[in-house]
C-alpha cells in the first residue's frame, strides 16, 4: 500500500508550521500576540492546541498508507523500534539543549513532542499490523475509556480531584511521583503536557488516525472522512460536559474534537488536491514542510536554540517602530519561518526526504 497523498503532505506541512509559529509565538507572549497563537490555559481549544494533536492522528494515517497489513515479524519489529527510539533520543536531546549548556540552572525534562510522536508511533505501528480496523477502533475507545476513568481516580496524596483545576487529578500526580521536580509545570501541582498517562489517549488518537488512512485508501473518498470527522467532534464536545476539553491533560474530548477536526481538514484537502486537482496557493510550500516534517520541527528547534529569544525581541522591537506593536510580533515569526522555508524547499527541489 505504498501511496503518497499530496493532502496529507499539505496538511502534515500546515501542522509543522503551525508549531514553529505557535513555539516562536510562545516565545513572544510578553508582547501583544494573537490569543489564537497562543495555548490555551488548561482548559479549552486554540488555534495553538490543535498542530499537535493534528500531527499525531497524521502519524497514524501515515501509519496505514504506508505500512502493508501483512502481519509482523522480527524484521519490521525492529525497524519500529529503531525508528521509535531514533525519535524519542532526538527529542530528549532538543527538550535539553539547555540542560546540557548548563545543567546547574535548568532541569532536564523527559517529556516532548518527538518523544511523543516516538511513543505513539513504537504502540501504533504493531497494532496497525496485528488488528483488524473493527479490533483497532474498539482498542481506541477502551484507552479512552480507561483514561477517563484515570483522571478521576482519587488522589494518593489527598489533593482533591478536580478537573478543572491544572494538575488536580492522578494523572498529573503521577507524573510529579515519578518525574519528581523535573517536570515542566512546576509547583505543588506539576505535571508535564507530554507526560507518562497522558501519553495513552496519544496512542489512541494515532489508531483513530489508521482508521481514517486506512478508509481513505480502501474507499477513497473524501466523504467517509468528512462524515466520521463529524461524528468525532461532535461527540468529543458532548464528552466535554462530563471532561472537559484540555491539550495539557489530553483529555478523552481533546481527542476527539481534534481528531474530528483534522479528519475533515484531511477529507476536504483530499477532495480538493487529490480528486478535483485544484493548485491551492499554500500547497507547494506546504508540501515542502510535510515531506520533511520531523528535520523542519528538528531545523527549527535547533535553530531557536542558536537564535535565542533576544534575537527575536530586537527584530521585534524595531518593526514596532515602524508597523505598531499589535502587528510587529509577525515580523520575527515571518523571517524564522522564512528561514526554515528556504531549507524545506531547498530539500524538496532536490528531491531529499530526511527519514529519523
Amino acid at each position: 500500500m505504498q501511496q503518497r497523498l499530496a493532502s496529507l503532505d499539505i496538511l502534515r506541512g500546515l501542522t509543522v508550521i503551525g508549531m514553529i509559529v505557535v513555539n516562536a509565538a510562545a516565545g513572544l507572549q510578553r508582547f501583544p500576540i494573537p490569543p489564537a497563537l497562543l495555548h490555551s490555559h488548561w482548559i479549552g481549544l486554540t488555534l495553538a492546541d490543535l498542530v499537535f494533536p493534528a500531527f499525531i492522528f497524521m502519524v497514524g494515517v501515515s501509519i496505514a498508507m504506508s505500512m502493508p497489513e501483512q502481519g509482523i515479524d522480527r524484521a519490521r519489529t525492529r525497524r519500529i523500534v529503531v525508528r521509535s527510539a531514533r525519535l524519542i533520543v532526538i527529542g530528549l536531546l532538543l527538550t535539553n539543549l539547555y540542560w546540557l549548556a548548563d545543567y546547574d540552572t535548568y532541569s532536564f525534562r523527559w517529556g516532548g513532542v518527538l518523544q511523543r510522536i516516538g511513543l505513539v508511533f513504537l504502540f501504533v505501528a504493531p497494532l496497525h499490523l496485528l488488528l483488524s480496523t473493527r479490533a483497532l477502533a474498539m482498542s481506541a475507545a477502551l484507552v479512552l475509556l480507561v483514561y477517563c476513568g484515570l483522571c478521576f481516580l482519587p488522589v494518593p496524596d489527598g489533593t482533591p480531584v478536580d478537573l478543572l483545576v491544572p494538575g488536580a487529578n492522578f494523572v498529573a500526580w503521577i507524573d510529579r511521583a515519578v518525574l519528581g521536580p523535573f517536570i515542566y509545570v512546576h509547583g505543588p501541582l506539576g505535571y508535564d503536557p507530554e507526560g507518562l498517562l497522558s501519553t495513552l489517549p496519544a496512542i489512541a488518537q494515532g489508531c483513530l488516525g489508521v482508521i481514517a488512512g486506512r478508509r481513505l485508501a480502501a474507499a477513497g473518498s473524501a466523504r467517509h472522512l468528512i462524515g466520521a470527522g463529524c461524528v468525532l467532534a461532535a461527540a468529543g464536545g458532548l464528552l466535554a460536559f462530563v471532561v472537559p476539553v484540555s491539550k495539557d491533560l489530553w483529555s478523552a474530548s481533546f481527542v476527539l474534537v481534534t481528531s474530528g477536526l483534522t479528519s475533515v481538514a484531511l477529507g476536504a484537502l483530499y477532495e480538493m488536491v487529490d480528486v478535483r486537482r485544484w493548485r491551492l496557493p499554500f500547497a507547494a510550500l506546504a508540501s515542502a514542510f510535510g515531506m520533511n516534517a520531523i528535520a523542519a520541527y528538528v531545523l527549527h528547534y535547533v535553530a531557536d536554540g542558536v537564535l535565542h529569544w533576544k534575537a527575536m525581541d530586537a527584530i521585534y522591537a524595531a518593526s514596532a517602530a515602524i508597523v505598531g506593536a499589535r502587528i510587529a510580533f509577525a515580523v520575527p515569526i515571518a523571517l524564522f519561518l522564512a528561514g526554515i522555508a528556504w531549507a524545506m524547499v531547498a530539500l524538496r527541489r532536490r528531491g531529499w526526504v530526511i527519514r529519523l
